[in-house]
């Protein structure tokens, strides 16, 4: 892959794997429903949470299923402009990480067989 500078997202439609990591910046919001699904993963991400615990994970992800379903009803995530595909696929990222900080923190715990910080 060419080199790119920092900040600029080199990814089009056609690829499923990215390695990068996308910032997210309300400001290239375009769309009422990127806001609110934005608004409803700030909320998640704030939410008391106790490390590895599944119940936890699934009511911060459940809270969030109307926005989810808003935002893919109605966002082109991979939009030509690349500041609003690369500003999508980072709030994609962030509620995935969500799950990511659960099963890494929860893989730990049970390879030390103790407490994991807070994710």
């Amino acid at each position: 892959m060419a080199h790119h500078p920092a900040g600029v997202c080199p990814l089009r439609a056609d690829h499923r794997e990215f390695k990068q990591r996308f910032q997210v910046d309300e400001q290239n919001f375009a769309e009422p429903n990127e806001q609110a699904l934005f608004q409803a993963l700030i909320a998640a991400e704030a939410g008391d949470r106790a490390a590895g615990s599944v119940d936890d994970f699934l009511n911060a992800i459940l809270t969030m299923i109307p926005a989810i379903n808003r935002f893919f009803d109605d966002v082109l995530v991979m939009a030509e402009d690349e500041r609003l595909r690369c500003n999508r696929l980072g709030l994609l990222q962030r509620i995935a990480a969500l799950a990511t900080a659960w099963q890494t923190c929860h893989a730990w715990k049970v390879s030390r067989n103790s407490q994991c910080a807070a994710f």
